[in-house]
């Protein structure tokens, strides 16, 4: 009888040693590259081409978004990735490209839910506010080294809406952002996914937490209260009533390669607040 046991747990030890293995192979964030151990929502891959014609528009393998690798006489490298909010367009929770090609008139365009945290004051604290997202993103950079970009989240403002949001500790005077380049009428978040996170460098390259970059907009405002003028921080969440026309501006020179992964595990946003590199 117990050697049968023995041999037994020696045949269970083995199936749980394999299903470990295939796990592994499977499953390559325990490796240490840098992802979270979660379930993957979706994926994306904005891939940085030299010339547009030789881009194959019917490839409908994996979800794929074409930029300019860099500037050239006709076509500036400073591309846009459109935000559709996908349970609004689909009923659903989808990460999905709807327009492939981001550097033409109307940019590229990429479905994704929105990320189900509620906007708030930086600057006087978020208090009970729910600042946690229902999932994360992560980017790494890969292709040749020494290619670079950055990802700046982009959006036009409902001053009105701001204003009525009770977000603001006085009253309303501007707000101090810098202008995007695609839409000029939109304005560009003060941080955001920075060259020091899409740097391709030699070696293995890991997967960076920048669920906050892109999926809020950092607003910088001038605000009258009873003291006098201060600036206020006000993160707003993508697809937010405040917001219109979100978008990702992607500022390309030279990387080939941007992998964008979606996880089913929560970021709190707030760990980001300060971390302000993208000031006018």
């Amino acid at each position: 009888m117990k050697s049968r046991m023995i041999l037994a747990a020696l045949a269970a030890a083995l199936v749980v040693g394999l299903v470990s293995i295939v796990a592994v192979a499977e499953n390559d964030e325990v490796l240490g590259n840098g992802a979270p151990q979660a379930k993957l929502l979706g994926s994306l891959n904005i891939i940085g081409v030299s010339n547009p014609k030789n881009v194959n528009m019917n490839d409908k393998s994996g979800n794929t978004i074409f930029v300019m690798l860099k500037d050239t006489e006709t076509v500036d490298a400073v591309n846009a990735i459109y935000l559709t909010n996908s349970r609004e367009a689909v009923g659903e929770d989808v990460f999905e490209v709807v327009d492939k090609v981001a550097w033409d008139a109307d940019g590229g365009e990429f479905m994704l839910p929105p990320p189900d945290f509620n906007p708030y004051n930086v600057t006087t604290g978020a208090g009970k506010t729910d600042t946690v997202t229902g999932y994360s993103v992560f980017v790494r950079p890969l292709g040749k080294p020494d290619g670079f970009a950055t990802i700046t989240t982009c959006a036009e403002l409902s001053t009105s809406a701001l204003v009525s949001s009770g977000l603001l500790s006085g009253t309303f005077i501007r707000t101090l952002n810098k202008s995007c380049v695609v839409n000029p009428d939109a304005l560009a978040s003060v941080e955001q996914v920075g060259t020091d996170i899409l740097t391709r460098k030699t070696g293995p390259s890991k997967f960076a937490n920048v669920t906050a970059e892109l999926t809020s907009i950092v607003l910088m405002v001038q605000v009258q209260t009873g003291t006098g003028v201060v600036t206020e921080y006000i993160r707003v969440p993508i697809f937010d009533p405040m917001l219109d026309g979100e978008y990702w501006e992607y500022d390309n020179d030279g990387l080939k390669l941007c992998q964008v992964r979606f996880y089913d595990v929560p970021t709190d946003v707030a760990l980001s607040d300060g971390s302000w590199n993208n000031l006018p």
